[in-house]
């Protein structure tokens, strides 16, 4: 039997019955010898024969139909590529735009930081007056001291740039960009006020291993100005060396939070007020010298809470009131001067029970009444100098010359002749 050689689709049938187009199977063999046609699966491809080479017979080929490309398509790709493009655009003019936006704010930033920090013990408005050192301060950390991270910026460095805008005299002039050349009337400033370095490298200061102040000697060096409040920030401060300068105003309040001070010395500058009650809370306090100024008012009753105090010299200044026996708290103290005062009332009795005690200074004062018998009895040699006051009494005459160095001159003591031996008389 001889095949028909190719066949027809199932698409070419579909197509015939949509054209209602009847198309003639030709005959094969088979049909004209009366044998009846085999029919074959439309969906399994014939089997082709080696003899299926009758060039007589005609070929039918599937012929398959291309996909039809829809226009929807291809406007959804374009629209997809030019969002992402957009998208991109954003992204990239958003980086360009945050870049500009840090670069031009970052000094505003950085003092925006640095204000927040600094008010916590400085009020914001006085940050904010740039004719103040606190303002000048926060100005320099601000926009001069970039080399110093923000991170790095502490409390304790502020308060260091605080007190030297507070103790010269010279202003800084803002149009200078020299942050190496600051004009001071200090007589020698030994690297304050060197970007990027820390503190603790500024002449004048030590510090221990973590960083933190623990000395300041800068004696006689031209100080002009007044102790800032925010020295209060050095927490660490165990010695404080100011002498010899002219600093005036108060002491502050704020040195009450100098617990660990051991030194103060404030001796020969223009400090005035009186001396605050609070540092009576400096109980490590051993050595304080504050003389040749001019503190008026009285001693607080504060004063003698600091019972580690061994030396005290608040000489020549313009104190008032009384010496009460809260002396005798100090038992610790061994060196007391208060002479060129205006001190008044009795001589305090209870100094004579402090074993430590071994000089005692109340000349020219205002000092009255009699010397008791016990006055001139001592623990300890003592050398106690009366000279100049409106004391007056007897001498007794079985008082210990060897244990007392006794300085009575230009007071109402009775049986002179008995104290020629005594200096000043």
């Amino acid at each position: 039997h001889e095949f028909i050689h190719g066949s027809t689709t199932s698409t070419s049938r579909n197509n015939s019955n949509n054209t209602n187009t009847t198309q003639q199977q030709p005959l094969s063999s088979s049909t004209l010898s009366g044998t009846p046609q085999q029919h074959h699966d439309p969906e399994q491809p014939r089997a082709l024969h080696d003899d299926d080479d009758d060039d007589d017979s005609p070929d039918y080929y599937q012929i398959p139909r291309a996909k039809p490309v829809s226009s929807f398509d291809d406007c959804l790709r374009t629209r997809n590529v030019v969002i992402v493009l957009f998208l991109l655009l954003l992204l990239v003019g958003g980086i360009v735009g945050g870049i500009l936006y840090v670069k031009n704010n970052q000094s505003e930033s950085r003092t925006d930081i640095i204000t927040n920090l600094l008010s916590t013990v400085t009020p914001e408005r006085i940050l904010k007056d740039s004719s103040t050192p606190q303002g000048q301060a926060l100005n320099w950390l601000a926009n001069k001291d970039i080399e110093t991270s923000t991170l790095d910026i502490t409390l304790q460095r502020y308060a260091t740039v605080v007190f030297y805008f507070s103790t010269t005299t010279q202003k800084r002039n803002d149009n200078d960009d020299d942050d190496d050349d600051i004009p001071s009337s200090w007589n020698n400033t030994r690297r304050w006020m060197t970007v990027g370095l820390h503190e603790c490298d500024w002449g004048y200061i030590a510090c221990n291993q973590q960083d933190q102040i623990v000395r300041l000697d800068m004696a006689k060096n031209l100080l002009q100005g007044f102790l800032p409040s925010e020295l209060a920030q050095w927490s660490s401060l165990r010695h404080l060396h100011l002498e010899g300068n002219e600093l005036d105003g108060s002491i502050p309040h704020e040195f009450s939070s100098l617990t660990l001070l051991e030194t103060l010395d404030l001796s020969n500058n223009k400090l005035f007020a009186q001396i605050p009650d609070t540092l009576g809370s400096l109980t490590r306090l051993e050595s304080m010298y504050i003389t040749n100024n001019l503190l008026s008012g009285s001693l607080p009753r504060e004063f003698f809470d600091m019972t580690s105090l061994q030396s005290v010299d608040l000489s020549s200044n313009r104190l008032q009131g009384t010496v009460g026996n809260e002396l005798s708290n100090m038992l610790r103290l061994k060196y007391l001067d208060l002479q060129d005062n205006e001190l008044s009332g009795t001589v305090p009795l209870s100094m004579t029970t402090m074993i430590e005690l071994s000089y005692i200074h109340l000349d020219n004062n205002r000092f009255t009444g009699e010397l008791p018998e016990s006055a001139f009895f001592f623990y300890s040699c003592v050398e106690l100098t009366l000279s100049d006051n409106d004391l007056r009494g007897p001498i007794p005459q079985n008082f210990d010359h060897d244990r007392l160095y006794l300085v009575l001159g230009d007071n109402r003591i009775e049986n002179r002749i008995d104290t020629l031996n005594l200096k000043g008389n």
